[in-house]
């Protein structure tokens, strides 16, 4: 598993605007004159509880939390009385919410800590009602206040943000919970538990709440889907994870000179600034690379990379120094001229020609890059 804290502080910077939706104008909590409770039970008929706040499920990695909202969390259910297709019963007798099995599923996956969104007061148990009330509290500008707290999100490099879609949007509790944090420096992973809207509008209002960060897609479940979906939600969080680390260790190694070694001697190189360059730094910023060389036409030296890299040859005249990939796939230093289709690497800058001869023009030799 990747390790984020190294790459922290290259993660694209979100800023995070409060009080701003895309579809429903500016937003309140606990609006004046009316009590909280009243912003709940006013939609439909049924008594909210005020909630019991549960505490953060500690994981191995402390730089990712999984923060989410699931009615299972927010409701005063017994497994008797669930009929719902969004519940499923555990074998204990208690219920669990498919935004929560979902949200269990990237914890174990990133070993993350575990955190659920609690609202002030308890919603419905029966679905419909549920979505009545967000929808009612969604159109009216209120976000609900929260009742579970993170008290050190500036831990936190990478936010799974996981929630169900009511009335075709993002649920009111995960737009509290992008209220009460400044999510700066941070991204956020959206993975969403639906009944047939998909995703909906819910990356458009997480991006309009965090209109500077870093939010990537990551699956949306249907209630139909949820029981053979953990591989589906685990494949995208590796897919995700390698992504970050991928995009992590680019950051880090762009602004790096890359060493090259001809045997035991170091040369000095004027790299192109080219995407053929950028992927070859990528692979020395994993480890030094080490390509075997052959002699070829007393002119040059050529050797396998060991991967393709992206190229963009043109037809070329070299001379002694010049660094060129060859086929997309092999590495070229010439000691004398050629002229082919090349994609142009760099110049070696410190050695006259005959240094050059020298060392590439006495037998084969072995390179190493490495930053």
């Amino acid at each position: 598993m990747y390790d984020f804290a190294r790459g922290r502080t290259y993660i694209a910077a979100a800023a995070c605007i409060l009080g701003i939706g895309l579809f429903s104008g500016s937003y309140t909590v606990n609006a004046s004159g009316t009590s909280g409770s009243e912003n709940y039970s006013k939609y439909t008929e049924y008594t909210p509880v005020k909630a019991e706040p549960e505490e953060i499920i500690r994981g191995d990695n402390e730089h990712i939390l999984v923060a989410y909202f699931s009615r299972s969390g927010n409701t005063q259910i017994s497994a008797d009385a669930v009929s719902s297709a969004s519940f499923t019963v555990n074998d204990d007798g208690t219920a669990t919410g498919n935004a929560h099995r979902m949200a269990q599923w990237i914890e174990q996956e990133t070993g993350g800590d575990l955190f659920l969104i609690q609202t002030e007061y308890t919603y419905p148990v029966n679905y419909a009602q549920a979505v009545e009330v967000g929808e009612g509290q969604d159109t009216d500008g209120y976000h609900p206040a929260l009742a579970s707290h993170v008290e050190n999100m500036e831990q936190y490099d990478i936010i799974y943000l996981v929630y169900p879609i009511w009335h075709y949007t993002l649920s009111v509790p995960a737009c509290a919970f992008l209220d009460e944090y400044n999510l700066s420096g941070k991204t956020i992973c959206a993975f969403a538990a639906n009944a047939g809207s998909r995703f909906a509008d819910s990356l458009e209002r997480i991006s309009e709440a965090e209109p500077d960060a870093v939010v990537i897609e990551g699956v949306s479940v249907s209630e139909r889907e949820i029981d053979g979906a953990e591989e589906t939600v685990k494949n995208r969080v590796r897919e995700i994870e390698k992504e970050l680390s991928e995009a992590s260790l680019a950051e880090q190694t762009k602004d790096q000179d890359m060493k090259l070694m001809i045997g035991e001697t170091a040369v000095a190189v004027a790299w192109e600034d080219n995407e053929s360059v950028k992927e070859l730094k990528k692979l020395a910023g994993e480890g030094p690379v080490t390509i075997n060389m052959s002699m070829y036409g007393g002119f040059e030296q050529v050797g396998a990379i060991g991967s393709s890299l992206v190229s963009n040859d043109v037809q070329t005249v070299t001379e002694p120094g010049d660094i060129v990939l060859y086929a997309d796939s092999q590495i070229v230093i010439f000691y004398g001229s050629n002229s082919w289709a090349y994609t142009r690497l760099g110049k070696i800058t410190d050695c006259t020609n005959e240094e050059l001869a020298s060392l590439l023009g006495n037998g084969d030799v072995t390179i190493t890059l490495s930053l």
